[in-house]
């Protein structure tokens, strides 16, 4: 959902303003700049994973909404 179409009134997001066409793309990782090595990749803490590999990318909302629980203690967890 872009910005323009978010519920008024709903607390916005750092993520409204990814446009509609990259949120359908199903190539949606975490990473954390805290970690050892930055950016570098990981879904749920899982750091064995791949950036390179389609197996291990997910969906937009998939992303969002487990970036949720992450961002309260680690400020600096983002989506890639």
């Amino acid at each position: 959902m872009s910005r323009a179409e978010s519920t008024p009134g709903s607390e916005p997001t750092p993520y409204d303003n990814v446009p509609d066409e990259l949120q359908k793309r199903n190539q949606w990782l975490l990473w954390d700049s805290s970690a050892d090595t930055p950016r570098r990749p990981h879904w749920k803490g899982d750091f064995q994973i791949s950036w390179s590999d389609p197996d291990e990318w997910h969906t937009f909302e998939e992303s969002d909404t487990s970036l949720q629980p992450i961002t309260t203690t680690t400020p600096r967890a983002n989506m890639l």
